[in-house]
C-alpha cells in the first residue's frame, strides 16, 4: 500500500480537528430571567461560561457559596468574574463534579438564582437571559415574574392598545438586542430603525435618541423610542412625562405610554422611553422614519428661578422658567 499523499492527510487532520472542535463546544442559548426559579447553567472546567444580563452588574451584584472571585486569594470550586457596570459575567469550573448555588442581584435589588453544575460533555459557551422589565425609580430596571410576558402575542392576534399590552412592548423593545442576537421570532414583524440624533430644546437640555424600534401586524402598530434626556445644568429641570410626543411637520402625536421619571437633576442624564400608536394616529403606518422629518416634543415645568445667562439664581430674581407649550426639539 502505497503512502497517502500529504494534501489527503492534512485533509484528513483538518477534519479531526473540526470534528472534535464540534464536540467540545458548548451550547448557545437563551434562558428567561425569572426571580421565582432557579436556572441551571452548565458550566466546564475546561472553556469558560459567558452569562449576558440585561442590566448592568452593580460591586454587590454577586453572592454565593463555593464561589470565588481570586482563586489565589480565596478557595471555591468556580471561578466567577464580571467588572463593575458590565452586563456580562464569565465562570468556569476549577472542581470536578460540583455544585454551587449564587444570587445576582439587579440594579433594584431583586434576586436572581442560579445553580452552578460542573459539566464537561454537555455545558453552557453563552447564556443570554431574556426577562421582562419593570421601571425602577429612575426610568430603567428590574423585571417582571413572568417570561410568558414576552410570549403574550402572535399571529391572529388582533390590535390590542391596552395599557397592559403597550407595556409589555415597551419591555420587549428594551429587550431588543437580546431578542436579536437570540433570532427569536418575537420580534418577527419589527423593524430597528437605525436613527441617532441628539436634539436640543430651547432651555439647554438635550434629547438625545438611542434607538427606534417599530411593530407592525399581526403586533399592534406602533413606534418605540428610546433615548436619554440629558440636563446640563447646575440645577435639576422638571417635565411633564404625559406631555411626551412627537411633531411631524405639523401634526403632533403624543405618546399612548412614557417610562419616565419627571425629572433631571443637575449635570444628569436619565433614560426615556415612550411609544406612539396608530390607536392615536390614524396615518400612523404611512409614516416613513427615514425619509419623515421629525420632532421630540415635551412640556417643561417650572423648576428654579434663573438668572440672565441660565444659571440658577436668588428666589426672585428673575421669573421662573415656564411650561414652553409645544417646546419642540430641534
Amino acid at each position: 500500500m502505497g503512502r497517502a499523499h500529504p494534501a489527503y492527510l492534512i485533509a484528513v487532520l483538518l477534519l479531526g480537528w473540526t470534528a472534535q472542535s464540534c464536540l467540545d463546544a458548548g451550547e448557545i442559548r437563551t434562558a428567561p430571567l425569572d426571580p421565582s426559579i432557579v436556572t441551571d447553567l452548565r458550566v466546564s472546567s475546561r472553556d469558560p461560561l459567558t452569562l449576558v444580563f440585561p442590566f448592568e452588574l452593580t460591586n454587590t451584584a454577586l453572592v454565593g457559596g463555593d464561589v470565588t472571585t481570586d482563586p489565589e486569594e480565596f478557595f471555591g470550586s468556580f471561578l466567577v468574574t464580571f467588572n463593575a457596570g458590565s452586563n456580562v459575567m464569565n465562570m468556569r469550573a476549577l472542581e470536578e463534579g460540583k455544585e454551587a448555588f449564587i444570587n445576582v442581584l439587579d440594579p433594584d435589588n431583586r434576586v436572581y438564582v442560579f445553580r452552578l453544575i460542573q459539566s464537561n460533555t454537555r455545558n453552557d459557551s453563552s447564556v443570554t437571559m431574556v426577562g421582562n422589565r419593570r421601571r425602577s425609580s429612575r426610568g430603567f430596571g428590574g423585571f417582571a415574574n413572568s417570561s410568558q410576558d414576552l410570549n403574550s402575542f402572535g399571529p391572529g392576534a388582533s390590535p390590542d392598545y391596552s395599557p397592559d399590552t403597550l407595556a409589555k412592548y415597551m419591555d420587549r423593545t428594551f429587550n431588543y438586542p437580546l431578542l436579536k442576537r437570540a433570532g427569536s421570532e418575537l420580534i418577527d414583524n419589527s423593524e430597528e430603525v437605525g436613527i441617532k440624533e441628539r436634539m436640543n430644546f430651547v432651555n439647554g437640555v438635550n434629547f438625545e435618541l438611542e434607538s427606534v424600534v417599530r411593530w407592525s401586524s399581526p403586533h399592534p402598530d406602533i413606534i418605540v423610542f428610546n433615548g436619554f434626556m440629558v440636563n446640563p445644568k447646575s440645577f435639576a429641570v422638571y417635565y411633564d412625562r404625559h406631555s411626551l410626543g412627537v411633531a411631524f411637520g405639523s401634526k403632533v402625536v403624543f405618546a399612548s405610554i412614557a417610562h419616565a421619571s419627571g425629572v433631571v437633576s443637575a449635570n444628569d442624564k436619565v433614560p426615556i422611553q415612550f411609544a406612539i400608536t396608530r390607536q392615536a394616529f390614524a396615518e400612523l403606518d404611512a409614516v416613513d422614519l427615514r425619509e419623515n422629518e421629525f420632532r421630540m416634543v415635551v412640556t417643561f415645568e417650572k423648576s428654579q428661578y434663573l438668572n440672565a445667562d441660565g444659571t440658577a439664581g436668588p428666589e426672585g430674581n428673575l421669573p421662573r422658567l415656564g411650561s414652553l407649550p409645544g417646546g419642540y426639539a430641534k
